[in-house]
Protein backbone atom coordinates (compact mmCIF):
# COMPACT_ATOMS: atom_id res chain seq x y z
CA UNK A 1 0.00 0.00 0.00
CA UNK A 2 1.52 3.33 -1.09
CA UNK A 3 -0.21 5.28 1.66
CA UNK A 4 -3.07 5.05 4.17
CA UNK A 5 -6.01 7.18 5.18
CA UNK A 6 -6.78 5.98 8.70
CA UNK A 7 -5.60 3.68 11.48
CA UNK A 8 -7.29 0.58 10.06
CA UNK A 9 -5.58 1.01 6.68
CA UNK A 10 -2.23 1.69 8.35
CA UNK A 11 -2.46 -1.45 10.48
CA UNK A 12 -3.51 -3.50 7.44
CA UNK A 13 -0.42 -2.26 5.60
CA UNK A 14 2.07 -2.64 8.45
CA UNK A 15 0.90 -5.75 10.32
CA UNK A 16 2.27 -8.22 7.72
CA UNK A 17 5.68 -6.51 7.84
CA UNK A 18 8.45 -7.28 10.34
CA UNK A 19 9.88 -4.73 12.73
CA UNK A 20 13.38 -4.39 11.23
CA UNK A 21 16.53 -5.17 13.19
CA UNK A 22 19.93 -3.52 12.88
CA UNK A 23 22.44 -5.08 10.53
CA UNK A 24 25.02 -4.67 13.32
CA UNK A 25 22.97 -7.00 15.53
CA UNK A 26 23.13 -9.76 12.92
CA UNK A 27 26.85 -9.19 12.48
CA UNK A 28 27.31 -9.61 16.24
CA UNK A 29 25.35 -12.85 16.10
CA UNK A 30 27.53 -14.16 13.25
CA UNK A 31 30.68 -13.25 15.21
CA UNK A 32 29.28 -15.06 18.22
CA UNK A 33 28.61 -18.15 16.12
CA UNK A 34 32.25 -18.26 15.09
CA UNK A 35 33.67 -17.73 18.56
CA UNK A 36 31.09 -19.34 20.89
CA UNK A 37 28.80 -21.52 18.83
CA UNK A 38 25.18 -21.72 20.01
CA UNK A 39 25.49 -19.67 23.20
CA UNK A 40 21.95 -19.10 24.47
CA UNK A 41 23.02 -16.43 26.95
CA UNK A 42 24.96 -14.43 24.37
CA UNK A 43 22.17 -14.75 21.82
CA UNK A 44 19.70 -13.44 24.40
CA UNK A 45 21.98 -10.50 25.17
CA UNK A 46 22.20 -9.60 21.47
CA UNK A 47 18.44 -9.84 20.99
CA UNK A 48 17.70 -7.71 24.07
CA UNK A 49 19.52 -4.69 22.62
CA UNK A 50 17.44 -4.67 19.43
CA UNK A 51 13.65 -4.14 19.41
CA UNK A 52 13.50 -5.57 15.89
CA UNK A 53 14.98 -8.89 17.02
CA UNK A 54 12.83 -8.97 20.15
CA UNK A 55 9.66 -8.49 18.13
CA UNK A 56 10.72 -10.89 15.38
CA UNK A 57 11.56 -13.64 17.86
CA UNK A 58 8.39 -13.23 19.93
CA UNK A 59 6.17 -13.15 16.83
CA UNK A 60 7.85 -16.31 15.56
CA UNK A 61 7.35 -18.02 18.94
CA UNK A 62 3.68 -17.05 18.99
CA UNK A 63 3.21 -18.80 15.65
CA UNK A 64 4.93 -22.04 16.67
CA UNK A 65 2.27 -24.83 16.64
CA UNK A 66 1.71 -26.27 20.12
CA UNK A 67 -0.70 -28.76 21.60
CA UNK A 68 -1.39 -26.65 24.65
CA UNK A 69 -3.11 -23.27 24.71
CA UNK A 70 -1.26 -20.35 23.18
CA UNK A 71 1.29 -19.04 25.66
CA UNK A 72 1.37 -15.41 26.74
CA UNK A 73 4.99 -14.72 25.72
CA UNK A 74 6.39 -11.86 27.78
CA UNK A 75 10.17 -12.28 27.47
CA UNK A 76 12.88 -13.27 25.03
CA UNK A 77 13.89 -16.17 27.30
CA UNK A 78 10.32 -17.51 27.16
CA UNK A 79 10.26 -17.24 23.37
CA UNK A 80 13.58 -19.09 23.08
CA UNK A 81 12.39 -21.78 25.50
CA UNK A 82 9.35 -22.45 23.33
CA UNK A 83 11.31 -22.47 20.09
CA UNK A 84 14.64 -23.95 21.11
CA UNK A 85 17.96 -22.13 20.72
CA UNK A 86 18.68 -23.62 17.30
CA UNK A 87 15.38 -22.45 15.80
CA UNK A 88 15.71 -19.08 17.52
CA UNK A 89 19.13 -18.66 15.93
CA UNK A 90 17.66 -19.35 12.49
CA UNK A 91 14.97 -16.73 13.07
CA UNK A 92 17.64 -14.18 13.99
CA UNK A 93 19.73 -15.05 10.93
CA UNK A 94 16.75 -14.42 8.63
CA UNK A 95 15.60 -11.22 10.33
CA UNK A 96 14.87 -8.23 8.10
CA UNK A 97 17.34 -5.39 8.66
CA UNK A 98 16.49 -1.71 8.56
CA UNK A 99 19.32 -0.99 6.13
CA UNK A 100 17.49 -3.04 3.48
CA UNK A 101 14.16 -1.31 4.11
CA UNK A 102 14.85 2.41 4.20
CA UNK A 103 17.57 5.01 3.68
CA UNK A 104 18.69 8.34 5.07
CA UNK A 105 17.46 10.42 6.80
CA UNK A 106 14.98 7.81 8.09
CA UNK A 107 17.79 5.33 8.77
CA UNK A 108 19.50 7.58 11.32
CA UNK A 109 16.16 8.50 12.87
CA UNK A 110 15.36 4.79 13.28
CA UNK A 111 18.64 4.31 15.13
CA UNK A 112 17.85 7.28 17.36
CA UNK A 113 14.54 5.70 18.30
CA UNK A 114 16.31 2.42 19.13
CA UNK A 115 18.87 4.25 21.24
CA UNK A 116 16.15 6.09 23.14
CA UNK A 117 14.05 3.00 23.87
CA UNK A 118 17.08 0.98 24.97
CA UNK A 119 18.11 3.74 27.36
CA UNK A 120 14.49 3.94 28.59
CA UNK A 121 14.36 0.16 29.00
CA UNK A 122 17.52 0.18 31.10
CA UNK A 123 15.97 2.81 33.39
CA UNK A 124 12.64 0.95 33.59
CA UNK A 125 14.40 -2.34 34.40
CA UNK A 126 16.25 -0.71 37.28
CA UNK A 127 13.07 0.96 38.57
CA UNK A 128 11.26 -2.38 38.45
CA UNK A 129 13.99 -4.09 40.45
CA UNK A 130 13.85 -1.32 43.05
CA UNK A 131 10.10 -1.89 43.25
CA UNK A 132 10.85 -5.56 44.04
CA UNK A 133 9.37 -6.74 40.74
CA UNK A 134 10.36 -10.39 40.49
CA UNK A 135 9.83 -10.32 36.71
CA UNK A 136 11.73 -7.15 35.84
CA UNK A 137 12.85 -8.79 32.58
CA UNK A 138 9.22 -8.51 31.44
CA UNK A 139 9.39 -4.78 32.13
CA UNK A 140 12.60 -4.50 30.09
CA UNK A 141 11.07 -6.33 27.12
CA UNK A 142 7.85 -4.33 27.20
CA UNK A 143 9.73 -1.03 27.34
CA UNK A 144 11.79 -2.01 24.29
CA UNK A 145 8.55 -2.27 22.30
CA UNK A 146 6.89 0.94 23.52
CA UNK A 147 7.55 2.76 20.24
CA UNK A 148 6.36 0.10 17.83
CA UNK A 149 4.20 2.55 15.92
CA UNK A 150 6.90 5.17 15.53
CA UNK A 151 9.49 2.57 14.43
CA UNK A 152 7.19 0.91 11.89
CA UNK A 153 6.26 4.25 10.34
CA UNK A 154 9.93 5.25 10.23
CA UNK A 155 10.78 2.02 8.42
CA UNK A 156 7.91 1.79 5.94
CA UNK A 157 6.31 5.24 5.73
CA UNK A 158 9.13 7.67 6.60
CA UNK A 159 7.48 10.48 4.64
CA UNK A 160 4.55 10.35 7.08
CA UNK A 161 6.75 10.14 10.19
CA UNK A 162 9.62 12.58 9.61
CA UNK A 163 7.48 15.76 9.61
CA UNK A 164 6.04 14.65 12.98
CA UNK A 165 9.23 13.77 14.85
CA UNK A 166 8.56 16.17 17.73
CA UNK A 167 4.79 16.41 17.36
CA UNK A 168 2.54 15.92 20.37
CA UNK A 169 -0.04 13.11 20.44
CA UNK A 170 -2.71 15.67 19.55
CA UNK A 171 -0.68 16.93 16.57
CA UNK A 172 -0.05 13.35 15.44
CA UNK A 173 -3.78 12.64 15.55
CA UNK A 174 -4.56 15.80 13.63
CA UNK A 175 -2.07 14.90 10.88
CA UNK A 176 -2.63 11.13 10.66
CA UNK A 177 -6.00 10.50 12.24
CA UNK A 178 -4.31 8.60 15.10
CA UNK A 179 -1.33 8.91 17.42
CA UNK A 180 1.84 6.83 17.31
CA UNK A 181 0.73 5.15 20.54
CA UNK A 182 -2.65 4.30 18.98
CA UNK A 183 -0.71 2.53 16.22
CA UNK A 184 1.52 0.74 18.74
CA UNK A 185 -1.56 -0.53 20.58
CA UNK A 186 -3.23 -1.68 17.37
CA UNK A 187 -0.13 -3.53 16.14
CA UNK A 188 0.46 -5.17 19.53
CA UNK A 189 -3.11 -6.45 19.45
CA UNK A 190 -2.87 -7.58 15.81
CA UNK A 191 0.38 -9.44 16.51
CA UNK A 192 -1.08 -11.02 19.68
CA UNK A 193 1.71 -9.70 21.89
CA UNK A 194 1.34 -10.48 25.58
CA UNK A 195 -1.42 -8.99 27.69
CA UNK A 196 1.24 -7.28 29.80
CA UNK A 197 2.86 -5.64 26.76
CA UNK A 198 -0.52 -4.44 25.57
CA UNK A 199 -1.37 -3.13 29.03
CA UNK A 200 1.84 -1.07 29.14
CA UNK A 201 0.68 0.75 25.99
CA UNK A 202 -2.64 1.72 27.61
CA UNK A 203 -2.41 5.29 29.00
CA UNK A 204 -5.04 4.47 31.64
CA UNK A 205 -2.84 1.70 33.08
CA UNK A 206 0.22 3.85 33.76
CA UNK A 207 -0.32 4.01 37.51
CA UNK A 208 -0.33 0.23 37.95
CA UNK A 209 2.82 -0.66 39.85
CA UNK A 210 4.48 -2.70 37.09
CA UNK A 211 3.38 -0.41 34.28
CA UNK A 212 4.58 2.56 36.31
CA UNK A 213 8.20 1.40 35.89
CA UNK A 214 7.76 1.28 32.10
CA UNK A 215 6.15 4.72 32.06
CA UNK A 216 8.85 6.29 34.22
CA UNK A 217 11.58 4.72 32.09
CA UNK A 218 10.05 6.12 28.89
CA UNK A 219 9.65 9.54 30.47
CA UNK A 220 13.33 9.56 31.43
CA UNK A 221 14.29 8.66 27.86
CA UNK A 222 12.26 11.53 26.41
CA UNK A 223 13.27 14.01 29.12
CA UNK A 224 16.95 13.43 28.45
CA UNK A 225 16.46 13.80 24.70
CA UNK A 226 14.37 16.97 24.97
CA UNK A 227 16.62 18.62 27.55
CA UNK A 228 17.02 17.47 31.12
CA UNK A 229 17.18 20.93 32.72
CA UNK A 230 13.48 21.77 32.75
CA UNK A 231 10.60 21.91 35.20
CA UNK A 232 9.16 18.76 33.60
CA UNK A 233 12.40 16.88 34.30
CA UNK A 234 12.46 18.16 37.88
CA UNK A 235 8.92 16.93 38.40
CA UNK A 236 9.80 13.59 36.78
CA UNK A 237 12.75 13.19 39.14
CA UNK A 238 10.44 13.68 42.08
CA UNK A 239 7.83 11.33 40.60
CA UNK A 240 10.50 8.63 40.48
CA UNK A 241 11.64 9.45 44.01
CA UNK A 242 8.04 9.21 45.22
CA UNK A 243 7.47 5.89 43.44
CA UNK A 244 10.67 4.36 44.80
CA UNK A 245 10.57 6.13 48.20
CA UNK A 246 14.08 7.42 47.60
CA UNK A 247 15.90 10.76 47.79
CA UNK A 248 15.96 12.72 44.48
CA UNK A 249 19.75 13.03 44.55
CA UNK A 250 20.05 9.25 44.80
CA UNK A 251 17.66 8.85 41.85
CA UNK A 252 19.70 11.24 39.69
CA UNK A 253 22.85 9.22 40.39
CA UNK A 254 21.08 5.96 39.48
CA UNK A 255 19.77 7.49 36.24
CA UNK A 256 23.32 8.47 35.33
CA UNK A 257 24.63 4.95 36.04
CA UNK A 258 21.90 3.35 33.93
CA UNK A 259 22.50 5.75 31.04
CA UNK A 260 26.23 5.01 31.17
CA UNK A 261 25.67 1.24 31.07
CA UNK A 262 23.21 1.60 28.16
CA UNK A 263 25.76 3.65 26.22
CA UNK A 264 28.56 1.16 26.91
CA UNK A 265 26.48 -1.74 25.58
CA UNK A 266 25.27 -0.16 22.33
CA UNK A 267 28.00 1.83 20.54
CA UNK A 268 26.91 0.14 17.29
CA UNK A 269 23.72 2.22 17.25
CA UNK A 270 26.06 4.86 15.77
CA UNK A 271 24.12 7.78 17.25
CA UNK A 272 24.83 10.00 20.27
CA UNK A 273 23.98 8.13 23.50
CA UNK A 274 21.55 9.63 25.99
CA UNK A 275 24.18 10.14 28.67
CA UNK A 276 25.84 13.04 26.87
CA UNK A 277 22.69 15.11 27.48
CA UNK A 278 22.58 14.41 31.22
CA UNK A 279 23.97 17.13 33.52
CA UNK A 280 27.15 16.46 35.51
CA UNK A 281 26.56 14.49 38.69
CA UNK A 282 28.84 14.81 41.71
CA UNK A 283 31.11 11.79 42.04
CA UNK A 284 30.51 10.58 38.47
CA UNK A 285 33.40 10.47 36.01
CA UNK A 286 33.02 12.70 32.96
CA UNK A 287 33.75 10.57 29.88
CA UNK A 288 34.02 11.30 26.18
CA UNK A 289 31.69 9.37 23.88
CA UNK A 290 32.66 9.21 20.22
CA UNK A 291 31.12 8.38 16.85
CA UNK A 292 32.53 5.48 14.77
CA UNK A 293 34.87 7.92 12.98
CA UNK A 294 36.31 9.08 16.31
CA UNK A 295 34.48 12.43 16.42
CA UNK A 296 33.36 13.14 20.00
CA UNK A 297 29.62 13.46 20.50
CA UNK A 298 28.57 16.79 22.00
CA UNK A 299 25.60 17.68 24.15
CA UNK A 300 22.49 18.75 22.28
CA UNK A 301 22.03 22.51 22.41
CA UNK A 302 18.93 22.29 24.60
CA UNK A 303 20.39 22.68 28.06
CA UNK A 304 20.27 25.81 30.18
CA UNK A 305 22.08 25.42 33.48
CA UNK A 306 23.38 22.47 35.52
CA UNK A 307 20.61 20.94 37.56
CA UNK A 308 20.96 20.99 41.30
CA UNK A 309 18.73 18.70 43.29
CA UNK A 310 19.21 21.08 46.18
CA UNK A 311 17.20 23.65 44.22
CA UNK A 312 14.13 21.43 44.04
CA UNK A 313 12.43 23.25 46.89
CA UNK A 314 9.23 25.16 47.52
CA UNK A 315 8.06 28.16 45.58
CA UNK A 316 7.16 30.36 48.54
CA UNK A 317 9.54 28.89 51.09
CA UNK A 318 13.07 27.54 50.81
CA UNK A 319 12.34 24.69 53.21
CA UNK A 320 10.15 21.89 51.85
CA UNK A 321 7.27 20.60 53.93
CA UNK A 322 8.52 17.65 56.01
CA UNK A 323 6.47 14.61 54.99
CA UNK A 324 6.41 11.37 56.96
CA UNK A 325 7.30 9.12 54.04
CA UNK A 326 6.83 5.94 56.07
CA UNK A 327 3.27 6.96 56.90
CA UNK A 328 2.58 7.98 53.31
CA UNK A 329 4.06 4.75 52.00
CA UNK A 330 1.69 2.82 54.26
CA UNK A 331 -1.28 4.89 53.08
CA UNK A 332 -0.37 4.34 49.43
CA UNK A 333 0.02 0.61 50.02
CA UNK A 334 -3.37 0.44 51.75
CA UNK A 335 -4.93 2.43 48.91
CA UNK A 336 -3.47 0.03 46.33
CA UNK A 337 -4.75 -2.97 48.32
CA UNK A 338 -8.21 -1.43 48.46
CA UNK A 339 -8.21 -0.80 44.71
CA UNK A 340 -7.34 -4.45 44.10
CA UNK A 341 -10.39 -5.57 46.08
CA UNK A 342 -13.23 -3.65 44.37
CA UNK A 343 -13.58 -0.70 46.76
CA UNK A 344 -16.71 1.17 47.76
CA UNK A 345 -16.81 4.81 46.66
CA UNK A 346 -16.97 6.33 50.16
CA UNK A 347 -14.13 4.15 51.39
CA UNK A 348 -11.96 4.91 48.34
CA UNK A 349 -12.39 8.69 48.52
CA UNK A 350 -12.00 8.78 52.30
CA UNK A 351 -8.64 7.00 52.04
CA UNK A 352 -7.64 9.31 49.19
CA UNK A 353 -8.51 12.44 51.18
CA UNK A 354 -6.63 11.07 54.21
CA UNK A 355 -3.54 10.43 52.08
CA UNK A 356 -3.64 13.98 50.69
CA UNK A 357 -4.53 15.72 53.96
CA UNK A 358 -2.54 13.68 56.48
CA UNK A 359 0.08 11.94 54.35
CA UNK A 360 1.06 14.75 51.94
CA UNK A 361 0.13 17.38 54.56
CA UNK A 362 -2.11 19.39 52.26
CA UNK A 363 -4.40 21.57 54.37
CA UNK A 364 -7.42 21.29 52.10
CA UNK A 365 -8.37 18.56 49.66
CA UNK A 366 -11.49 18.41 47.52
CA UNK A 367 -12.94 15.84 45.12
CA UNK A 368 -15.36 17.13 42.46
CA UNK A 369 -17.46 15.23 39.91
CA UNK A 370 -19.45 16.21 36.86
CA UNK A 371 -23.26 16.00 37.01
CA UNK A 372 -24.89 13.39 34.81
CA UNK A 373 -25.76 16.12 32.29
CA UNK A 374 -22.21 17.50 32.62
CA UNK A 375 -23.58 20.99 33.32
CA UNK A 376 -21.75 21.44 36.65
CA UNK A 377 -18.70 20.22 38.54
CA UNK A 378 -19.82 19.67 42.13
CA UNK A 379 -17.82 19.16 45.31
CA UNK A 380 -18.48 15.64 46.61
CA UNK A 381 -15.85 15.18 49.32
CA UNK A 382 -13.93 17.97 51.08
CA UNK A 383 -11.39 17.72 53.89
CA UNK A 384 -9.79 20.51 55.93
CA UNK A 385 -12.29 23.25 55.01
CA UNK A 386 -13.46 24.15 58.52
CA UNK A 387 -13.01 27.88 57.84
CA UNK A 388 -14.49 27.66 54.35
CA UNK A 389 -17.64 25.53 54.83
CA UNK A 390 -19.25 26.83 51.61
CA UNK A 391 -16.52 24.97 49.69
CA UNK A 392 -18.29 21.73 50.65
CA UNK A 393 -21.28 22.69 48.49
CA UNK A 394 -19.36 24.43 45.72
CA UNK A 395 -20.71 23.91 42.20
CA UNK A 396 -18.96 25.24 39.11
CA UNK A 397 -21.02 25.74 35.93
CA UNK A 398 -19.36 24.24 32.85
CA UNK A 399 -19.00 25.62 29.32
CA UNK A 400 -18.04 29.07 30.58
CA UNK A 401 -14.44 28.97 29.29
CA UNK A 402 -12.96 28.83 32.80
CA UNK A 403 -9.97 26.94 34.14
CA UNK A 404 -12.30 24.04 34.95
CA UNK A 405 -13.37 23.73 31.29
CA UNK A 406 -9.74 23.75 30.16
CA UNK A 407 -8.77 21.10 32.71
CA UNK A 408 -11.65 18.78 31.85
CA UNK A 409 -10.73 18.86 28.15
CA UNK A 410 -8.23 16.05 28.85
CA UNK A 411 -6.72 14.24 31.86
CA UNK A 412 -4.04 16.57 33.22
CA UNK A 413 -2.50 18.02 36.34
CA UNK A 414 -1.63 21.64 37.10
CA UNK A 415 0.22 23.46 39.84
CA UNK A 416 -0.82 27.12 39.85
CA UNK A 417 2.23 29.06 41.00
CA UNK A 418 4.31 32.18 40.44
CA UNK A 419 5.65 31.37 36.99
CA UNK A 420 2.25 30.56 35.43
CA UNK A 421 -0.15 32.64 37.54
CA UNK A 422 -0.33 35.58 35.12
CA UNK A 423 -1.53 33.21 32.40
CA UNK A 424 -3.77 30.97 34.53
CA UNK A 425 -5.41 33.32 37.02
CA UNK A 426 -7.72 35.14 34.56
CA UNK A 427 -9.34 31.73 33.93
CA UNK A 428 -10.05 31.07 37.64
CA UNK A 429 -13.72 31.85 38.43
CA UNK A 430 -14.01 34.85 40.75
CA UNK A 431 -16.24 33.10 43.30
CA UNK A 432 -13.89 30.12 43.46
CA UNK A 433 -10.92 32.44 43.96
CA UNK A 434 -12.71 34.14 46.85
CA UNK A 435 -13.56 30.84 48.51
CA UNK A 436 -10.11 29.29 48.39
CA UNK A 437 -8.38 32.59 49.29
CA UNK A 438 -4.98 31.38 48.08
CA UNK A 439 -2.91 32.04 44.96
CA UNK A 440 -1.22 28.61 44.73
CA UNK A 441 -2.85 25.21 44.49
CA UNK A 442 -2.72 21.77 42.87
CA UNK A 443 -5.54 20.55 40.65
CA UNK A 444 -5.85 17.40 38.53
CA UNK A 445 -8.60 16.18 36.21
CA UNK A 446 -9.30 12.58 35.26
CA UNK A 447 -11.24 10.68 32.62
CA UNK A 448 -12.73 7.20 32.67
CA UNK A 449 -13.46 5.15 29.55
CA UNK A 450 -12.47 8.08 27.36
CA UNK A 451 -14.85 10.57 29.03
CA UNK A 452 -14.30 13.40 31.56
CA UNK A 453 -15.46 12.54 35.08
CA UNK A 454 -14.05 14.87 37.71
CA UNK A 455 -11.04 16.40 39.41
CA UNK A 456 -9.05 16.69 42.63
CA UNK A 457 -8.00 19.98 44.25
CA UNK A 458 -5.57 20.63 47.12
CA UNK A 459 -3.66 23.50 48.74
CA UNK A 460 -1.77 24.57 51.85
CA UNK A 461 -3.80 27.64 52.62
CA UNK A 462 -2.90 27.85 56.32
CA UNK A 463 0.36 25.94 56.35
CA UNK A 464 3.71 27.38 57.42
CA UNK A 465 5.21 25.76 54.35
CA UNK A 466 4.49 26.63 50.74
CA UNK A 467 3.72 24.15 47.98
CA UNK A 468 6.68 22.24 46.54
CA UNK A 469 7.56 19.83 43.76
CA UNK A 470 7.85 16.83 46.04
CA UNK A 471 4.33 17.36 47.38
CA UNK A 472 3.06 17.94 43.85
CA UNK A 473 4.51 14.60 42.81
CA UNK A 474 2.82 12.84 45.74
CA UNK A 475 -0.45 14.67 45.00
CA UNK A 476 -0.46 13.30 41.46
CA UNK A 477 0.45 9.80 42.60
CA UNK A 478 -2.39 9.69 45.12
CA UNK A 479 -4.90 11.12 42.64
CA UNK A 480 -3.86 8.70 39.91
CA UNK A 481 -4.37 5.79 42.28
CA UNK A 482 -7.82 7.15 43.18
CA UNK A 483 -8.71 7.49 39.49
CA UNK A 484 -7.60 3.90 38.96
CA UNK A 485 -9.93 2.81 41.77
CA UNK A 486 -12.81 4.85 40.34
CA UNK A 487 -12.20 3.11 37.04
CA UNK A 488 -12.82 -0.23 38.72
CA UNK A 489 -16.04 1.07 40.28
CA UNK A 490 -17.32 2.10 36.85
CA UNK A 491 -16.99 -1.37 35.34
Amino acid sequence: MDTFNDLAECVAALAPQPLPALNASLEHYQEMQVSDGDSVIKLTNIVLTDPGLICTLIRAAINVPRKNLQSDIRTVDHAMLLMGSSQAGKVVEKATVIESVTQEPALTEYKKILSRVYHSAYQAYDFARNLSDLSSDEVLTATMLQELGRMMLCAYYPDRLLPLLRASAEEQTEALGFSFNDLSQALAKEWQLSTFMQMTLDPEARQKTRVCAVDLGMRVGWAVEKGWESKEAEELLLDIAAALHERPEAILGAIWDNAELAADETPYYEVAPAIINLPPVAGKEARVWSAPDGTPYTRADKQTKPQSVANLTTEENEIGCPIDTDLLKTQLSELEDLINHKPQLNQLITMTMDALHIGVKLDRAMFMMLDRDKSHLRARFVMGAQDTPTLKTYAQPMNEKTLFDALMAKPQALWVRNDNRAKIWPMVPADFSQQINTKSFYIMSFWLKGKPVGLFYADRNEHAFGLDLKSYSYFRKVCNLAAQGLGKLSR
